[in-house]
């Protein structure tokens, strides 16, 4: 009798696979694997920080009239919330201007009131490091893909066909807890819940370096350092061809761009000449003729703040008192220079 998967054994034969029922379990796969990966992303849509934003923005749109876009730096150094409805943070950790230019480029159309675009300038911004970090699960959603591969080559293409199933942080384990959580509304039973939280949060240590890691002050800005500056190009070609298409594009609708240096702590400042300086920064960007008709006004604390109560450890993010004097100082000099 024949075997339904496999064909009819002889002594003078190998067992030999059923090409039929291959095939149809390789496509049962991909199809199964497609619908969890849909899924996935809209588990991640309903609890992502960065959604959460853009859904706020999307409701006040229409009468901001400044707007910032950039990274960590704005997005954990400023509060902006009492004021969103005319002034609205827009950033999001680890963006670039690449970033920056699609996400803009989508919604300036519907802003009516918007009048000045607020950008960061700091020793990072251009750094090649920045080309690598592109968190595809949110920006998918505005990247021109073919664009970026006429920019940045056929890489470029990698973060379009890559898979939330598969992200280390929002992945398999990630998955099955949304999904317990709608098995289990009035919430997920500790026996079950616990140890699939014990090992995500595991995985994040892994995946993530935190204060703790270090001894002191000076470990922790000299590990921030290398990571972000050592081996990689402090101008490179992509970002200044996004930096000028954002100019460009503002100068074209009328906007107004305003850059920023965030404060940085003196430690940090000084580790980071030996890659890059302040005035290098001056004379590719604020001096270069290229770009000095497209930038209103530029505002600098980059050697503004020099106390250790102003800081996170890693020496470049701010602490909540270093926050509030930044929101402050930031916004009453913009009041000043800006009209």
């Amino acid at each position: 009798m024949k075997n339904s998967f496999i064909s009819s054994f002889e002594p003078s034969q190998k067992y030999r696979l059923n090409k039929g029922y291959v095939l149809f379990f390789c496509i049962l796969f991909v199809l199964s694997f497609w619908v969890l990966e849909g899924i996935n992303k809209q588990f991640e849509k309903n609890k992502s920080k960065n959604y959460r934003v853009l859904n706020t923005f999307l409701q006040v749109k229409d009468t901001v009239q400044i707007v910032f876009l950039g990274d960590s730096h704005f997005q954990d150094g400023l509060n902006l919330i009492p004021y969103q409805q005319m002034i609205f943070n827009l950033s999001f950790g680890g963006t670039s201007y690449m970033h920056s230019y699609y996400l803009i480029k989508r919604y300036m159309d519907d802003m009516p009131e918007l009048k000045v675009v607020v950008l960061p300038l700091d020793l990072h911004s251009f750094n090649s490091s920045r080309t690598e970090r592109l968190p595809e699960l949110f920006w998918n959603e505005f990247i021109d893909y073919r664009e970026l591969m006429e920019v940045q080559g056929p890489s470029a293409l990698r973060y379009k066909l890559s898979t939330s199933l598969l992200n280390p942080l929002v992945g398999k384990e990630y998955f099955l807890l949304n999904v317990l959580e709608r098995v289990y509304p009035q919430g997920v039973p500790t026996e079950i819940g616990f140890p699939l939280h014990l090992f995500m949060r595991k995985r994040l240590a892994q995946e993530t370096i935190s204060e703790k890691d270090f001894a002191s002050v000076q470990d922790m800005i000299d590990h921030e350092i290398r990571k972000r500056f050592y081996g990689n190009e402090p101008f490179d070609p992509i970002l200044l061809y996004y930096f000028q298409k954002i100019l460009e594009l503002c100068r074209e609708k009328g906007i107004k761009v305003v850059l920023v240096r965030t404060p940085s702590f003196p430690y940090y400042r000084q580790q980071a000449r030996a890659y890059v300086t302040k005035e290098d920064i001056d004379m590719r960007i604020l001096n270069n003729p290229d770009y000095q008709n497209m930038i209103h006004a530029t505002f600098d604390f980059f050697e503004a703040f020099n106390s250790p109560e102003d800081f996170r450890m890693d020496g470049d993010h701010l602490s909540r008192q270093g926050i509030a004097r930044f929101t402050r100082e930031l916004l009453s000099q913009m009041r000043q220079r800006i009209k």
